[in-house]
């Protein structure tokens, strides 16, 4: 049967066959397609009820499975627009701090913050007060010392792609383009996708940071402005529920930072997410957030009392210069913040050591003895000491 092949095998029990071999191969036939097809709606639910989280595998409730992951929208057949996630940031009763226990430091001090879905919180701080230590708590990248850190409810135990931050360098590897950059973020987070779909998904972030034109440049080839660009695009590629900039404009010129920043408030209006944006500048924060919140003064930093920001939307710097409500809100939000600024000053000690003066000794004389800039500096301070003690030079006299 080998030799002559499992077609002719079967052609030929067809021909000689009876009508009995004719009802068994017609009964195998049918039972193997039902197996086959059973098998085929098992492995269906069986992926609709797995999410992949970080990694590893677990089964939840379809109810779960649809709050975790992102729900595709269909306006084409290769259609990848997806809704951002449910979700919502917390922080519960967070410090954390560094050094060992001996000679410990608190950065961060009892800091509760609550972000609500959609919207955008600036947290505004002086350098050095614990900024990026708490992105990285937001993003997992670095566990509290006491504290929670909770998104939609679920404690955030390591980074993951429902958490999208922009650093403040862009991050972006050399030897890729552009859109192999984003191209390789979309991959990771959206392994199922076809390649002609990955292919209009990135097309369609390269062209909300107006980089069409670039998209097959190296980083080399980009200003920047234009690499912040890419930074953020990969970002928002992977379609996170909650996106952290962590300082992504500051080292920029004031023109590109400028126009970064007209940008992201035109993106978010096409995209909108929670946005948690961490700053040391009061006009970014006024033209970005709803929410501004100062964080306080290291060590033990901790999240002060929150400003509404009351400005309304569509914004425009220009005109937001003349606003009442703007005028009002920067001088308050910039004076709370120097307020910190000079407690700490006042709170701060300047411990001056005196050294003491260790020069070589010199042997020129053939005697070991201090060298004379030495002798005179001590002859100098121990003239200061007995005019500076009226009874020890009294004494010295009697």
């Amino acid at each position: 049967m080998s030799s002559e092949g499992i077609g002719k095998f079967v052609w030929d029990m067809f021909n000689n066959g009876s009508s009995q071999t004719f009802a068994q191969m017609f009964v195998v036939v049918f039972v193997v397609g039902f197996i086959g097809l059973l098998f085929d709606r098992v492995m269906i639910v069986l992926q609709r009820l797995v999410s992949f989280d970080g990694g590893t595998t677990a089964i939840c409730s379809r109810l779960d499975f649809k709050r975790r992951l992102p729900q595709r929208r269909s306006f084409g057949p290769h259609s990848s627009i997806i809704t951002p996630r449910m979700s919502s940031l917390e922080l519960d009763s967070v410090s954390v701090g560094c050094g060992p226990s001996n000679n410990r430091t608190e950065v961060l001090s009892n800091v509760n913050l609550a972000v609500e879905e959609n919207e955008f919180v600036a947290i505004i701080g002086f350098p050095g007060s614990g900024k990026s230590t708490l992105v990285n708590l937001l993003a997992g990248l670095q566990m509290p010392d006491t504290g929670t850190v909770k998104m939609s409810g679920e404690l955030v135990t390591a980074p993951g792609p429902e958490r999208g931050i922009v650093f403040q360098n862009y991050s972006l590897l050399p030897w890729l383009s552009v859109s192999e950059n984003i191209d390789l973020a979309v991959k990771s987070v959206f392994s199922k996708f076809r390649k002609n779909q990955r292919r209009e998904h990135v097309a369609r972030y390269i062209e909300m940071v107006n980089l069409t034109p670039a998209r097959n440049k190296k980083p080399s080839e980009l200003s920047g402005g234009m690499r912040q660009r890419v930074s953020l695009a990969r970002t928002l590629a992977m379609q996170p529920g909650v996106l952290l900039l962590d300082e992504t404009l500051s080292a920029l010129d004031a023109l590109t930072r400028a126009n970064l920043q007209d940008e992201i408030t035109r993106i978010l209006e096409q995209d909108r997410r929670t946005v948690v944006l961490i700053t040391n500048d009061v006009d970014e924060a006024l033209l970005l957030a709803d929410r501004i919140i100062p964080l306080t003064m290291g060590p033990r930093a901790t999240l002060a009392s929150a400003f509404p920001n009351t400005l309304e939307r569509p914004r425009d710097r220009t005109a937001m210069n003349h606003d009442p409500a703007f005028k009002h809100l920067k001088p308050e939000i910039t004076n709370y913040l120097l307020t910190f600024n000079r407690e700490a000053k006042s709170l701060r000690v300047d411990d001056v050591l005196e050294m003491p003066m260790v020069l070589p000794a010199d042997f020129s004389t053939g005697r070991r003895l201090p060298p004379i800039a030495v002798q005179h500096a001590g002859t100098v301070s121990a003239n200061a000491k007995r005019n500076a003690d009226p009874s020890d030079s009294s004494s010295h006299a009697a």
